[in-house]
């Protein structure tokens, strides 16, 4: 079905740049705002994260899908 291999390739696509720019990001607001800064970004970015996954988890599988895990 290839739903596993397109997983790996998504994956990759978003993890290579992701580790290079990262730390760059991470380096100028450290540098230019402040070091709390970083940790408030990683928070959004993490939220966001969970975020689209229910929202995905909820859009393809309707609104029980947590419960059935």
């Amino acid at each position: 079905d290839g739903g596993v291999a397109s997983s790996f390739g998504i994956r990759e696509l978003v993890w290579r740049p992701g580790s290079v720019a990262g730390p760059l990001i991470a380096g100028w607001l450290m540098v230019e705002v402040s070091m709390g800064s970083v940790f408030y970004v990683g928070g959004a970015f993490a939220i966001t994260g969970v975020l689209a996954f229910l929202a995905i988890l909820v859009r393809d599988h309707g609104r029980a899908a947590l419960t059935a895990w």
